[in-house]
């Protein structure tokens, strides 16, 4: 079985020509991709006893962990992450003992999970936006 893909030059051409396109569609795409996750961390607290779900929020702190999550965006990357001094012992960390009546809660990896579809979607979206833009 051969094939060939063809227009790869014209494509690289189109980069070259408009590399702002590919800047813009990329931070478009971060901030849907963000939100799509802080609204799995934020909308959907972990509740005691149960499995899956966004941040754990705590009746005495009053959302604290909730609160300490930051978002950074770079040129080709983002990433959403808690401050909170103690999200370690609450999401978990491997070999680190603790008691057997502790339940983890890996919230962030229950948003990436749950989220992961979504972001998908916004990333096919991205590439077709480029593609429709460069081929202008």
């Amino acid at each position: 079985m051969k094939f060939e893909i063809t227009g790869v030059k014209e494509f690289e051409t189109a980069l070259a020509r408009n590399p702002t396109v590919v800047v813009n569609e990329l931070k478009d795409f971060f901030v849907r991709g963000i939100a799509i996750y802080k609204s799995i961390i934020w909308n959907n607290p972990w509740r005691m006893g149960m499995t899956g779900g966004g941040v754990p929020v705590a009746l005495v702190n009053g959302g604290t962990l909730r609160a300490s999550h930051q978002t950074k965006y770079e040129k080709f990357s983002a990433r959403i992450f808690p401050t909170a001094s103690y999200k370690s012992y609450v999401h978990g960390i491997d070999g680190m003992a603790r008691k057997r009546t502790y339940q983890l809660r890996p919230w962030l990896d229950y948003a990436y999970n749950k989220g992961e579809a979504g972001v998908r979607v916004k990333e096919k979206e991205m590439l077709k936006n480029i593609v429709k833009q460069l081929a202008k």
